[in-house]
């Protein structure tokens, strides 16, 4: 497929741009690392001081925050640039350059949103992952399972990056996108009972719920139904295809930088 080998030549450039600055990018590789662990260590510090979250072993919620990073870190590399990228785009103009150009503008706008530190978040992710599996009976079922589970939440955070892009592009102004939605993710790091009743509620109806809590029943071996991974993917897919659609629609309304 072309597009595809249009992608790997550009992820190729970038890494070959990264390899210039070899300090500074061993930096924040080396920085976006060590904060994945922030949030293992605090529940290990909280369940060590005697508090517990009904259901959930420290085991369990550090698994689940492993598989955040992992997740989470698929969408910061490959597309969440998107949501802080395009309005510097809409404003200076490449926007129009993009859509000039005889491909994809979303995809164009994607590939340049590409950012190669993240890759050392999912990185972490793996190592947390790890760690936790140690002290949890997981099996190579439970992986499989947890892989095919992770599909519909990096569905969802693509669509939810591509509605957050085309609402830039639509009202040209829309600032610190990606530090809202950010912000937003923070509730999918903990399950649900960590919560007040209002907000579990909230998360439980959110499809922010999906981003890692069915892999990491999955990868547990309990129980999931096929309604459960039904709804996640259909919901996932219906996002996706909503943000595609609704970028489409903003290019037809955007009228340049000047517009």
């Amino acid at each position: 497929m072309n597009w595809a080998k249009q992608w790997l030549h550009y992820i190729k450039i970038r890494f070959m741009e990264h390899l210039q600055y070899p300090g500074n990018s061993l930096f924040f590789l080396i920085g976006f690392f060590l904060t994945q662990f922030q949030g293992p260590i605090f529940v290990l510090a909280l369940y060590n001081a005697g508090a517990t979250i009904q259901g959930w072993t420290k085991w369990e919620i550090v698994l689940l925050q492993g598989l955040f990073s992992i997740v989470g870190g698929t969408a910061f590399t490959y597309f969440w640039g998107l949501t802080y990228k395009t309005s510097t785009y809409v404003r200076d103009g490449r926007l129009e350059l993009f859509r000039a150009r005889p491909i994809s503008t979303l995809r164009l706008v994607m590939m340049h949103s590409f950012h190669v530190q993240d890759y050392s978040q999912i990185l972490a992710g793996i190592v947390i992952t790890l760690i936790a599996a140690s002290h949890l009976p997981i099996t190579i079922a439970g992986i499989i399972k947890a892989s095919l589970y992770a599909i519909p939440g990096i569905l969802f955070l693509l669509g939810l990056t591509i509605l957050a892009a085309a609402l830039q592009v639509h009202f040209t102004n829309v600032p610190r996108m990606g530090e809202i939605l950010g912000s937003l993710l923070d509730y999918t790091k903990f399950p649900k009972r960590a919560f007040g009743v209002a907000q579990a509620s909230l998360v439980s109806l959110s499809p922010l719920f999906l981003i890692n809590y069915y892999p990491t029943k999955a990868l547990l071996n309990e129980p999931i139904t096929l309604t459960g991974f039904t709804y996640s993917l259909l919901t996932g897919t219906v996002i996706l295809i909503a943000g595609i659609i609704y970028w489409n629609y903003a290019l037809t309304t955007y009228q340049g930088a000047q517009g």
